[in-house]
């Protein structure tokens, strides 16, 4: 887990990826495919198909690089890849951090 302290433009940078992420239709509403396997949760049409070598963890460093982190999200493809360059980077806090934002 990681704590990014985020501007309010790399905030809305952030919440834009995310919202472009979803596949909508021709009125703009989500399309929901099935639930989700954790209580309420739902899963929804994305823009792009998942596969092997897309998945959620590339989707995670597309979104890193949305607001303005010099990350690769093309070889980002599992976690500990993520992690690794934030940590590398400098810029992952743990739970335990002192750290305020």
């Amino acid at each position: 887990m990681v704590k990014l302290c985020l501007s309010d433009g790399e905030l809305s940078a952030l919440i834009g990826f995310i919202s472009r992420s979803f596949f909508r239709d021709k009125s703009g509403n989500l399309l929901e495919l099935q639930k989700g396997i954790y209580g309420d949760s739902q899963f929804y049409s994305g823009v792009s198909d998942f596969y092997l070598v897309n998945t959620c963890n590339r989707w995670t460093a597309k979104g890193l690089k949305s607001i303005g982190m010099d990350i690769s999200p093309t070889l980002k493809l599992t976690a500990g890849s993520v992690m690794n360059y934030l940590i590398k980077a400098n810029i992952a806090l743990t739970i335990e951090s002192t750290r305020t934002c």
